[in-house]
């Protein structure tokens, strides 16, 4: 039996894909194996979002490589189209994006012929790829319903290697969310290149799709991966406002606080834009957590700019804060702005954002001591069970059989590093 082995490195469109490659070969008869093992065939599902994802794809190549030397080794993904030329003497198997569900025609091609296959298109006026997915191995499902970005933000390499944004038919994903729920699936991740873009080239729209979604029978809760601030409107405020099954977490990408730098990354909207908008969904959803991403040293960002952003950061009360220095990559605008901020100073910018999003983050499980939440219980751990509440809080509590993808009612009695420690509802606690 032919032993395959897959590494996925990215976001969560990149996760999803992933599974999808995973049930497909196993649908086809292939034994999965960890990828730190022997395997017949090994496949990294590359990033290039920043630099360092980059070279984590060449080093995975190498240590595939190292693991069997006669093993078919295959790249697919982002990485491959930015870097083809870098990928040839490395991978038996180069696969770009849009074409990853020809992964097991290229595979069969391969044994046959012997000969290297390369796969790539042009990222212009392409068609969705029709993917779907059954039993993820998380407890959480991520439902891809969208690809690709026409945002061209300054910094970003994204819409040269997945291409020009594109929707999945309404009625796969629809079908898709049905099945996972049918497969024991509490929770679903809706996700995407730029996931509130969704319908535009379909004559539909994100709002009209989600409530759709969020009216499927037995569909506990809804998460969404991420949302730009643009995509917030009335509608889907009115959607946040009587859907309680859509959980009180948002991820809103930020990039910067300072008007200047948000002008130039050509993000579309100022700082005031968006503490207005974050306003309205604060006054609908009170208890609501804020996650975002930020991008430290981008070129040109003074220290004013920067304080500037660590001050709006802590005037919002985000959760938790995804920090990512700048990296230049090529094709983009940015890589050949002036005024590059030193790698040094790069680091210090991230380290002192990173202490400010920490003292946010036990901030906010700290205001949970006592509170009743809700949790789907992921994995059990050194005689714990841990998992999410609906606000994305870390979640332990003491193992118990028959709780694993369940949701539980937990009471929230400490905050133990990284998570908030509960004990389970009506289990005996005193008051």
């Amino acid at each position: 039996m032919t032993k395959f082995a897959i590494k996925n490195l990215g976001c969560k469109v990149n996760n999803y894909e992933a599974t999808y490659i995973k049930e497909l070969l196993i649908q086809k008869g292939f034994i999965k194996t960890p990828f730190n093992s022997s395997a017949d065939i090994y496949i990294i599902n590359s990033c290039t979002v920043t630099k360092t994802a980059g070279q984590k794809t060449i080093q995975m190549l190498k240590k595939a490589k190292k693991q069997n030397d006669n093993a078919i080794i295959i790249v697919v993904g982002c990485y491959v189209n930015y870097e083809v030329k870098k990928l040839k003497e490395l991978a038996d198997i180069i696969i770009g994006n849009n074409h990853k569900s020809e992964i097991f025609d290229c595979i069969f091609e391969f044994k046959k012929t012997k000969k290297p296959i390369i796969l790539i298109s042009k990222m212009k006026n392409l068609d969705y790829e029709k993917m779907s997915i059954k039993c993820p191995n998380q407890k959480r499902a991520f439902v891809k319903i969208q690809d690709g970005c026409d945002n061209y933000c300054s910094y970003c390499v994204i819409p040269y290697v997945r291409g020009n944004e594109r929707s999945r038919e309404e009625l796969e994903i629809i079908n898709e969310i049905e099945t996972l729920i049918q497969n024991g699936y509490l929770e679903i991740v809706l996700t995407g290149i730029n996931t509130g873009a969704y319908g535009k080239d379909i004559g539909s729209s994100f709002n009209q799709l989600l409530k759709q979604i969020l009216t499927i029978p037995n569909l506990e809760r809804l998460r969404i991966s991420s949302l730009e601030i643009t995509e917030i409107d009335e509608e889907f405020l009115k959607i946040l406002k009587n859907y309680s099954n859509l959980v009180n977490h948002l991820h809103i990408p930020l990039q910067s606080g300072s008007d200047q730098i948000l002008k130039k990354m050509n993000r579309k909207y100022t700082s005031k834009e968006y503490f207005s908008k974050i306003k309205e969904i604060k006054r609908i959803r009170p208890k609501l957590l804020l996650t975002t991403d930020v991008l430290v040293g981008f070129p040109g960002e003074t220290d004013e700019d920067f304080q500037q952003t660590c001050q709006f950061i802590q005037e919002i009360n985000f959760f938790q804060v995804h920090i990512f220095p700048y990296s230049a990559l090529k094709k983009t605008p940015a890589s050949q702005f002036k005024l590059q901020v030193s790698s040094n100073e790069k680091k210090v910018r991230a380290k002192m954002l990173k202490e400010i999003s920490e003292s946010l983050f036990l901030k906010h499980l700290n205001s949970y001591l006592n509170q009743d939440v809700s949790v789907i219980f992921e994995q059990k751990k050194d005689n714990y069970l841990i998992g999410h509440s609906q606000e994305f809080l870390p979640v332990k509590v003491l193992y118990k059989k028959g709780l694993l993808n369940k949701i539980i009612n937990v009471k929230i009695k400490k905050i133990d590093g990284l998570y908030c420690i509960g004990q389970i509802r009506n289990e005996g606690y005193n008051e």
